[in-house]
């Protein structure tokens, strides 16, 4: 019940929705938002047997949005893992629909600090997209936070001759210029 009445606040606020265990967080204007969450036996999952979290956001405006996925201090994942899509998702079914249909905005395993991740992407103002917090790991459980932000410089981006204003997708990179694979 208290899962139900989170996802109807999150509906009439219009900022983002929340689907799986330990969800929450804040928004602005800016798209600044946070939370913490939890991968547990009880959530949502990937046929590949990760545990997942979805969260659903529209963009505020045209420009490059960071995502992170953090291990917890304590009882964390041993492997966070984040994956983009476009489109609203509720399920994993839907989720992996929209993949197959139009591929990733962002992924990401070990971008971040140690074994943290980090996607870094290029979204239209009104786009919907869809985050999945995840592990790389199948069956790994525990606490992590996230954070989505915007970005004010795309020098974490390295664009291989994508315009942002044709609507095609930057190619994520590490701080040191290296591709960013999974």
């Amino acid at each position: 019940m208290v899962k139900v009445l989170a996802f109807l606040a999150a509906i009439a606020l219009g900022a983002a929705v929340f689907s799986g265990c330990g969800g929450g967080g804040n928004s602005d204007s800016s798209l600044n938002m946070s939370g913490n969450g939890t991968l547990s036996y009880s959530d949502m999952s990937f046929n590949s047997g990760q545990y997942v979290d979805l969260l659903s956001v529209t963009a505020k405006r045209d420009g490059y949005l960071v995502v992170e996925m953090n291990r917890a201090a304590s009882g964390s994942l041993s492997d966070p893992a984040v994956r983009v899509v476009y489109g609203r998702c509720t399920t994993p079914d839907a989720y992996n629909m929209s993949f197959n249909e139009n591929g990733y905005l962002a992924r990401d395993d070990d971008s971040g600090d140690g074994l943290n991740a980090r996607a870094v992407f290029y979204v239209s103002r009104n786009q919907v997209f869809t985050v999945a917090f995840t592990s790389y790991a199948s069956s790994d459980t525990g606490n992590y936070s996230w954070r989505i932000y915007e970005s004010d410089s795309s020098a974490m981006v390295r664009s291989l001759d994508q315009d942002p204003t044709e609507k095609k997708l930057p190619v994520p990179v590490a701080p040191d210029g290296e591709l960013i694979a999974e």
